[in-house]
């Protein structure tokens, strides 16, 4: 078993109990709280039975990631994965084989402190969120640095990164519980929610084919979806028949399906919902062996369809089928 999954393990047990610890950073003391989910971790209410198979892992074979956080895959097919225990970006073929790092821990412009949410831009640059040094950076897919266009003076502490079809990326700020839209300069266009719903430290966004944004509110162990202006629209808290409530929501993608896949941390499944807000399905199964996930994160949908899930308590990517 490798170290990381050991980690892993106190990891979750300290969420449980309400000390929670994100990359070595006390950030959340007293989130987990009262949630009855805690408790009786039980799925249930599918009525869609045709999940994602798995198909293969990236990045677990010793040499990778030790804590990855973010994944995404470029027009030449290229997977970057940030890890936070190494400080490095990994680059890798769609089959899993490493090509090459980039990045380590210290203060030059290459180097990161907690490399975390990271988008490919329409040029095919990467944009990398660093939580620790507070600051975004543009490099290119070979991890030569180019530019900076959020820097820590902002007041902004960047986790996940989303961008959408029109250029637009969406920032989660751990620091201030907001989603910030700006463009890839940098330059800020609205703030997510407006003053009538409030986040609590919101993990992962994405963008639907409406233009909706999905923000999976950790906080508040729930979903809440906005409109492109950032005018709040629906909560969700769960889903199932009965329903389940979430336990710690982390990555949200959605296809181009129009179905919404949202990983449940603590449960360890990825839940998968309709463009209305219900669950309709949800995997792996507690017995699905190597597909199996022990504290899944940030989740990316390439264009063909497939599903890439970081899994931080096994240090790697798990690839499943289109669905």
């Amino acid at each position: 078993m490798r170290v990381a999954r050991v980690a892993a393990s106190v990891a979750a047990l300290c969420l449980v109990t309400g000390l929670i610890v994100y990359g070595g950073v006390f950030l959340w003391p007293g989130l987990a709280g009262s949630n009855p989910v805690l408790t009786g971790l039980g799925i249930a209410g599918d009525d869609d039975k045709s999940v994602p198979e798995y198909l293969y892992a990236i990045g677990s074979e010793g040499d990778g990631p030790v804590r990855p956080n973010a994944v995404a895959v470029d027009g030449k097919d290229r997977v970057y994965i940030t890890d936070a225990g190494t400080a490095r970006i990994f680059i890798y073929s769609s089959k899993g084989r490493k090509i090459s790092e980039f990045g380590g821990r210290g203060n030059g412009k290459e180097e990161f402190g907690f490399p975390n949410g990271l988008v490919v831009a329409g040029d095919g640059s990467l944009i990398i969120a660093d939580s620790v040094k507070k600051n975004i950076r543009v490099f290119s897919p070979e991890g030569k640095y180019i530019r900076t266009i959020m820097k820590s003076t902002a007041g902004v502490k960047p986790g996940s990164l989303t961008r959408s079809d029109d250029g637009i990326i969406y920032v989660s700020d751990l620091m201030n519980s907001r989603v910030l839209a700006v463009d890839e300069k940098g330059k800020v266009l609205r703030e997510v929610p407006n003053a009538r719903e409030a986040l609590s430290y919101p993990q992962g966004t994405a963008v639907d084919g409406k233009g909706r944004l999905w923000v999976a509110d950790s906080g508040n162990f729930s979903v809440s979806i906005f409109d492109h202006q950032g005018i709040f629209i629906k909560k969700i808290t769960g889903g199932g028949d009965p329903e389940t409530p979430f336990s710690m929501v982390r990555g949200i993608a959605v296809d181009k399906a129009g179905k919404v896949y949202i990983s449940d941390t603590i449960s360890h499944h990825i839940r998968v919902f309709d463009s209305t807000g219900r669950q309709i399905s949800v995997f792996p199964g507690a017995e699905d062996g190597e597909a199996s996930l022990v504290f899944p994160t940030g989740i990316f949908i390439h264009s063909d369809g497939r599903l890439y899930v970081v899994d931080r308590g096994a240090g790697d990517v798990k690839v499943f089928s289109a669905n």
